[in-house]
């Protein structure tokens, strides 16, 4: 793992970083055309103003939110950390759980269930043998009696242990 964090600033805020980069001791380096090497010790004394619209490490920076500021959602939208019911699990081929009323929009409409058939009720049918299984050991060796699926096998077989 790399000890420096690639930044690429803004391009409008590039000249102002560059002028905090060369501020620090030691100097801090370009590592591209516009990108910066930080090392991520000294990540967190970057000012934020300077980040705004960066990327760091190849992913969009997200501003610090204030604590004492909530996070701004959509109306009747809530963070999957925080939705009811989310701390409500089910496992691989379980169905999800329902969700309490008051999780919906007020206006929401239900939607009807599927229109399809869950796989558990498709009946399964016997697949009859076919002439292929049936003579899959159709080829024998004269020599030894070993049964093969294809002339191939028996060729190639007949070649490397009776020689011909």
């Amino acid at each position: 793992m790399s000890s420096n964090l690639s930044i690429q600033p803004a391009a409008e805020l590039r000249q102002p970083f560059a002028a905090w980069a060369v501020a620090q001791r030691p100097k801090l380096r370009t590592v591209g055309p516009s990108s910066f090497g930080v090392p991520a010790a000294l990540f967190a004394d970057v000012p934020e103003e300077l980040l705004l619209g960066a990327l760091v490490d190849g992913q969009p920076y997200v501003p610090r939110q204030d604590a004492a500021a909530p996070a701004e959602t959509e109306p009747g939208s809530a963070p999957p950390e925080t939705a009811p019911g989310a701390e409500q699990e089910s496992g691989p081929g379980e169905a999800l759980p329902e969700l309490p009323p008051e999780a919906h929009e007020p206006d929401a409409v239900p939607l009807d269930g599927p229109d399809f058939a869950p796989l558990e009720d498709v009946p399964v049918e016997e697949q009859p043998a076919t002439e292929d299984q049936d003579d899959a050991a159709e080829f024998v060796c004269a020599d030894c009696q070993k049964s093969f699926s294809g002339d191939r096998g028996l060729a190639m077989h007949r070649t490397r242990v009776h020689g011909g």
